[in-house]
């Protein structure tokens, strides 16, 4: 928990830190472009492992996945000083001796008299079943790895083979190799933004904000951005929080207590501490054990039930907060799709003069990263308490109600402007929009300075937490 440091940055360490996140980054825009790159990443390893021949990269393409693209665990598995673990490869049909034939006759699977091929084992299919299966295959499997059609067979499809199939198979080879690739590669990361294809490299800094949809994020857990946090309480956190029977638990635990003979829920409305269940048996609403041996009708010797029920209320009241600022997120997301649309309804009604769409998409979407931000900033006071129970929080504190005025002042602007698109009513004359379509354009046009500022501000907020 060493991450938990507040320190106040200076503007050089602020631009600085800007500087680093910048640098180092690449885009791609489809897996199209990324797969130029995993080919000549994947020959550029061939080179190194000798294992194959005359420029082609079946074997390595097999082997780099087989080690999920790590070098590090090819390197420990000792492939390139153990010549048995090459053998055990070649047992497990990951490395083969590709000898691709062809010939005319009846393929094994279809029973179709056409051009056939084998990969080296002697099992004859034709493309239209080669396709056919690794279509099947592939779709929704991130491994690019496709044994041969024969049952019991090991031999893995070679790229050879892969290139002469149909478009619709490469496809989804391309798309399995990439998501494969990303996936084991810490190097890139592919974008979570709805309807977004955008794939990043990165060396530097542990986020990315996408340039075509302003989705933010995380470079080393590759989920949606979630700082303050790091990787390791946010992953914590969704583990409890996606459990719904400790949810349940929790929620019996503070508000019940629960019968140690017939195990009935009991819930106290007033009173002493000392309850009688309907089974008849005697028990202490604190820790819910017999009330035997409890001699104080008002405080429970267990001090570790007290404890655990002070944590329980806690955990409860932040994830009302963190549920609260999801709903928020939820209604603005929604709140924004109206707002754009409503602009491009009088963009398409009033030809002459055009709101700038990008404007509002981009502080729109601005929001609702100020209101993730938020929601994590919750649950970093929440592990906070847990683990420095002593320290106090007032720092914190004063960081985040200023950064939810600045919230604020973003979602006044955006609530502003559909305060004024209201005026434009479709039955008014186009010389009687022109106020009020010249105000809006304005209005908007000066989005980008707010956008910039609320960036800025972000960046400084989390800064405070000494993130990195």
């Amino acid at each position: 928990m060493d991450e938990y440091q507040y320190e106040d940055w200076e503007t050089e360490e602020l631009v600085q830190h800007q500087s680093n996140q910048q640098n180092g980054q690449k885009q791609y825009n489809n897996y199209d472009q990324l797969m130029d790159d995993v080919l000549k990443y994947i020959k550029d390893q061939s080179e190194k492992l000798y294992i194959d021949k005359n420029g082609l990269i079946d074997n390595c393409l097999n082997v780099m996945v087989h080690f999920e693209w790590s070098d590090e665990l090819l390197n420990k598995s000792g492939f390139f000083e153990n010549s048995l673990v090459k053998l055990l490869l070649i047992g497990q049909g990951v490395i083969n001796q590709y000898l691709i034939t062809k010939k005319v006759g009846e393929c094994e699977s279809c029973l179709e008299k056409v051009q056939l091929y084998q990969i080296g084992c002697f099992h004859y299919f034709c493309i239209d079943c080669y396709q056919q299966y690794v279509i099947n295959k592939l779709k929704n499997n991130t491994i690019p790895q496709v044994r041969c059609l024969k049952h019991k067979c090991k031999r893995t499809l070679p790229y050879q083979i892969i290139q002469l199939l149909n478009s619709e198979a490469k496809k989804y080879f391309k798309i399995s190799l990439c998501k494969s690739f990303l996936k084991n590669n810490m190097k890139y990361v592919c974008c979570l933004g709805e309807e977004c294809e955008v794939i990043h490299s990165t060396k530097v800094g542990n986020q990315i904000d996408c340039a075509n949809c302003h989705t933010s994020i995380c470079i080393i857990c590759k989920q949606y951005a979630h700082q303050p946090l790091n990787c390791d309480l946010a992953k914590r956190w969704e583990i409890k929080n996606n459990n719904q029977e400790e949810k349940s638990k929790s929620l019996i635990r503070l508000e019940y207590q629960t019968c140690f003979s017939c195990k009935e829920a009991v819930e106290k409305s007033s009173g002493c501490n000392h309850m009688k269940c309907r089974c008849g048996a005697h028990f202490c609403y604190i820790c819910g054990q017999n009330w035997t041996g409890h001699e104080n009708f008002y405080n429970c010797k267990e001090k570790s039930v007290q404890i655990a029920k002070i944590q329980t209320k806690q955990y409860l009241s932040y994830l009302n907060i963190y549920e609260s600022h999801q709903n928020k997120i939820q209604n603005q997301v929604n709140r924004n799709k109206q707002i754009v649309k409503r602009a491009q309804e009088i963009n398409n009604q009033v030809h002459n003069i055009k709101i700038n769409i990008n404007n509002i998409k981009q502080l729109a979407e601005s929001i609702i990263l100020q209101f993730q931000t938020l929601k994590f900033a919750s649950l970093y006071e929440y592990y906070f308490i847990i683990d420095y129970p002593n320290k106090k929080m007032k720092i914190f504190k004063d960081h985040c109600q200023f950064y939810e005025i600045q919230n604020k002042k973003s979602l006044d602007h955006l609530d502003t402007l559909g305060q004024l698109m209201q005026y434009i009513k479709p039955d008014k004359e186009y010389n009687e929009l022109i106020p009020d379509l010249c105000q809006i354009c304005q209005f908007v046009d000066n989005f980008p300075t707010l956008y910039s500022y609320a960036q800025e501000v972000r960046k400084k907020f989390l800064l405070t937490f000494n993130y990195e």
